[in-house]
């Protein structure tokens, strides 16, 4: 799809793009929900940034491997998220580290590989190993990684395990899985991303367990909030309070932590945050799985039910995985729409375009232009 097919507008932000063929739809809007990270938070310097100190306290300790800085991690990131099937920056971590792991193999890398038990990763990650390994090519390693990440696909990791199988990494990735632990319950990624994140005093106050690897400030801290008071007192005159809602992979607790009193302004049942569980104090080493992940659209269906009977839900979110989620839940009960926002992703202009080209009904720059986009939207010619 291109950009003919959309009515241009102005906001106070810049320039937002409305799909013509559904401005009909639009003008039915009377509920919305959000995504919270690059939506209602700004996430650039908190969850992006713990993914990549993630990768290198973990290639540095369990591989002995410096990880260079121009490594191009926020473009794999983008890559990886654009697939739909990384909504969980888990995975995103691991993922990174399986492709270091992989390309840079044998002699170059030293390592722990098999009978490696939790206990033995979380020694070895408190005591470090020292770094062994030849000269080599990190520009290569990087576009490997790159082009790997291109060819996720909405299955996530098991489209990056198919694709290293099928080019013959199959011993290598079962190495990787044995020396990290990941996605199973002991996984050691998750566990220092979490350290990492959340930081000692809230990692304590969640988990009920001591932090073993990171002591120091949590990247948590690093967020700001995205959307204004002004903004969500406008929308919910608007709409009730009853009508708008949060749909996010994230946890409460940390959602609490940046957006404070402005998540009083929600109907506590209209929020629906997906990572629910947590066991990393069980004394196992375990962390938590979202009882459902993004684009599987009975999120989205399961959210609505609060709402009642409604003409059209408008979902607000940064990344394909939420577009996808919307499509998909429109072949079950269409009456749903999408808003991309992308002032607070990285990689704006291509976000975008792909929004645009993706077919998105909405494309806009802040959360904070909604409330005067959907008067301009109001006034448009179907």
């Amino acid at each position: 799809m291109s950009r003919e097919r959309y009515v241009e507008v102005e906001v106070s932000s810049g320039k937002a793009w409305v799909l013509s063929s559904k401005i009909s739809g639009l003008q039915r809007i009377d509920s919305i929900f959000f995504d919270c990270d690059g939506v209602l938070v700004d996430v650039r310097e908190s969850y992006d940034a713990t993914t990549i100190e993630t990768v290198k306290f973990v290639a540095k300790k369990l591989m002995g491997l410096d990880v260079p800085n121009s490594l191009p991690f926020r473009r794999v990131v983008l890559e990886l998220k654009r697939s739909g099937g990384f909504n969980n920056d888990w995975d995103v971590s691991y993922a990174l580290l399986l492709g270091i792991h992989t390309y840079l193999s044998g002699e170059e890398v030293e390592t722990v590989y098999a009978n490696t038990s939790p206990a033995a990763r979380e020694r070895i990650l408190l005591e470090g190993i020292q770094p062994r390994f030849s000269e080599s090519s990190w520009q290569r390693v990087g576009e490997a990684i790159m082009n790997l990440a291109r060819r996720a696909d909405s299955t996530g990791l098991v489209s990056l395990e198919k694709t290293l199988t099928k080019e013959g990494y199959g011993e290598l990735l079962n190495e990787a899985k044995r020396l990290l632990g990941h996605p199973v319950e002991a996984s050691i990624v998750a566990r220092v991303f979490d350290e990492i994140f959340y930081g000692p005093q809230l990692f304590r106050q969640k988990f009920k367990v001591e932090p073993k690897f990171y002591t120091r400030r949590g990247f948590v801290e690093r967020e700001t909030q995205a959307i204004s008071l002004e903004t969500l007192s406008r929308l919910v005159a608007r709409f009730g309070r009853e009508r708008i809602g949060i749909i996010s992979g994230r946890d409460y607790d940390s959602a609490k932590k940046t957006l404070g009193e402005l998540l009083d302004n929600f109907e506590f049942r209209n929020l629906l945050f997906l990572m629910v569980d947590s066991s990393h104090g069980s004394g196992e080493g375990k962390s938590y799985e979202p009882l459902l992940n993004k684009p599987n659209p009975e999120i989205l269906l399961k959210a609505v039910e609060t709402l009642g009977r409604f003409q059209c839900c408008l979902y607000i979110g940064d990344s394909a995985e939420d577009l996808i989620m919307v499509q998909r839940a429109n072949k079950i009960l269409p009456r749903f729409a999408f808003a991309g926002a992308c002032d607070l992703v990285n990689f704006k202009d291509e976000v975008c375009s792909y929004f645009v080209k993706m077919g998105a009904e909405v494309v806009f720059p802040s959360v904070n232009d909604l409330p005067e986009l959907l008067d301009i939207i109001g006034g448009l010619k179907q």
